[in-house]
């Protein structure tokens, strides 16, 4: 009995290291095939571009509250819930001056004191920041700008540097401009320089409530803040007096309801850039160059 035992442990042994030799020599069928990306056909940019461009889109979320001087934490959580939050399009200056957290405008609710005895302000400050970039190219055929996606824009630029062209590749204002020279930049003749303009405009927000109520009405007179922005040109130039949600890029607000919370631009006006300047050569190309 005792071999039989020994024998059948000794048959049930083998076959378990078998079967794991089997496991360990299988190769798994799951394995992942990785497959390149075929890169985009940008001959027809690389024959025919002049200028390339990738043009940043600067993102704010900013948002407006209420804030009072309580411990009642009821009060405080109907004040977030009532905040409300607009993503605008702001210039790449105040991108970075805007900080997340920071009040960029506050302004103190006194009729709030008098007639109901609050301490509170109201407040804007920034709560997120992004930024989105959009890319084209300048077809020498009809002097058209053409949009392109992301990895064309990479690509031809990778296969510009490869071919060593001649490039002058300037950053201003959030645009990364990169201009294909036929021969380097110091063999152009430039015949006039003019200064680059910067754009800028002041709105008006305020809250606008429709009520009979007296007392809301002096306190959304009094609730007002004027923030100053500076914009992409194409922004300056599209955007009328109310700030609009249907304007879409072309507008302040990319995104989010237009509410009771309106804006309204109440000033708009430019300023030279004295780092840039805008020359143009005797064959009638235009650049804009570090000064």
């Amino acid at each position: 009995m005792k071999r039989s035992n020994i024998f059948f442990a000794t048959v049930i042994a083998i076959v378990l290291l078998i079967g794991c030799d089997q496991r360990f020599n299988q190769q798994p069928t799951n394995t992942p095939i990785f497959v390149e990306k075929p890169k985009p056909d940008v001959s027809v940019i690389l024959a025919n571009a002049t200028e390339l461009r990738e043009e940043k889109i600067f993102l704010v979320t900013l948002k407006f509250k209420k804030e009072q001087f309580t411990l009642d934490l009821w009060k405080h959580a109907k004040n977030e819930i009532a905040a409300e939050k607009r993503t605008i399009v702001v210039g790449e200056k105040t991108f970075n001056e805007y900080q997340i957290g920071d009040k960029i405008s506050k302004k103190g609710d006194g009729w709030g004191f008098v007639f109901n005895g609050e301490i509170s302000e109201y407040v804007i400050y920034p709560t997120e920041k992004r930024v989105e970039s959009q890319y084209f190219w300048k077809d020498e055929r009809d002097g058209n700008q053409k949009e392109i996606n992301k990895e064309q824009y990479d690509e031809v630029i990778h296969q510009l540097h490869s071919a060593n062209r001649q490039l002058l590749t300037v950053p201003f204002s959030g645009i990364v401009q990169t201009y294909i020279l036929k021969k380097p930049l110091a063999e152009y003749q430039f015949v006039e320089h003019q200064p680059l303009v910067r754009y800028f405009v002041a709105v008006r927000i305020e809250n606008q409530t429709f009520t009979l109520s007296l007392s809301k009405l002096i306190r959304n007179a009094a609730n007002t803040h004027t923030i100053t922005l500076e914009v992409p040109k194409s922004v300056y130039e599209k955007t009328g007096e109310v700030w609009d949600v249907k304007l879409s890029t072309g507008s302040f607000i990319m995104k989010g309801r237009l509410s009771e919370l309106h804006g309204k631009v109440i000033k708009k006006w430019t300023e030279t850039d004295a780092s840039y300047q805008i020359a143009n050569t005797a064959d009638s190309q235009q650049f804009i160059i570090r000064k």
